[in-house]
């Protein structure tokens, strides 16, 4: 997926985000909440000791819990499924897909 995901594709996977809420006596109250959000990838990162893949990027898509435009980072497992949305697909990303899927 480094060799794959560049700035400027977009991606869409399950994450968490904390969110703070204000109670009615201005107590707040913060807690996790799964999301699927949409990001407009700025910055790709893959760190090899942890063996993840971390993608940044601005929101897309108007969700309950993110602003279009806000940022946020994904952090991808080996485990992970997402979705990947180019505006164009050219023979290069044909290629690193049908490597990382050739099981022999």
């Amino acid at each position: 997926l480094y060799n794959l995901i560049q700035p400027g594709d977009r991606v869409k996977t399950k994450t968490y985000r904390k969110v703070i809420s204000e109670g009615s006596t201005g107590s707040t109250k913060s807690k996790k909440v799964m999301t699927v959000p949409t990001l407009r990838i700025t910055e790709v990162n893959f760190e090899p000791a942890e063996g993840l893949l971390r993608l940044s990027g601005q929101n897309t898509e108007p969700d309950k819990t993110m602003k279009i435009g806000q940022y946020h980072t994904f952090t991808i497992e080996a485990k992970n499924t997402l979705s990947i949305f180019k505006d164009e697909w050219d023979t290069i990303h044909f290629d690193v897909l049908n490597t990382a899927s050739d099981v022999a």
